[in-house]
């Protein structure tokens, strides 16, 4: 198998196959997409869920920007907090129109989405097309390290989690696709 970010070969172990270019991880079984959704219909949107979206996205200016909100889920609460931008929500089983593909942002959110895409480096690649000149693609997820224990990781245990990033998989990413890495707070930040 190759790498969906390199293009190196990646070597399967315990069900996972590594990158030991780039640090990209694969889960080998993927779910269907029908299992998957009915994973993410058990997501909670109560209050507790918007104020965590509130917690982690405070540092990042909203203010009269132009905004895609890439795999929202089914209650995007991003909208609702920040109403000085103009929300685009996209999600391919709850907002599914690609009707996004048509505008440039400011900004483009990718909170809880990347470690469930088989092609990040594509979607990555499709996105960036889509950001004006002085745009930015927050992602957030969490990364993996050389203390972390995949046997045992919590956030390998989502049966939708699929690909699993650490700093250096980003790097690598984002000067393949031409854009500025920053790991900042809770974020990796790209830009152009």
């Amino acid at each position: 198998m190759k790498c969906n970010i390199c293009q190196n070969e990646m070597y399967l172990n315990n069900d996972l196959n590594t990158c030991l270019n780039c640090g990209l991880i694969c889960k080998e079984k993927i779910y269907p997409p029908n299992e998957q959704y009915k994973r993410y219909l058990s997501h909670n949107y109560d209050e507790n869920y918007k104020e965590y979206m509130k917690r982690i996205t405070k540092d990042i200016n909203f203010d009269n920007k132009i905004v895609l909100d890439f795999g929202c889920g089914q209650n995007p609460c991003l909208s609702n907090i920040y109403k000085n931008a103009e929300f685009t929500n996209y999600d391919i089983f709850f907002f599914p129109s690609e009707e996004y593909k048509y505008k440039k942002y400011d900004l483009i959110l990718m909170i809880e989405v990347i470690e469930h895409l088989e092609h990040p480096y594509e979607i990555i690649n499709d996105l960036s097309d889509l950001l004006k000149e002085d745009g930015k693609i927050y992602i957030h997820t969490k990364l993996y390290n050389a203390k972390t224990d995949f046997k045992t990781w919590w956030y390998k245990r989502d049966i939708t989690h699929i690909t699993f990033f650490s700093e250096k998989t980003f790097y690598v990413l984002a000067h393949k696709i031409g854009l500025k890495c920053e790991i900042k707070d809770e974020f990796i930040v790209l830009s152009k």
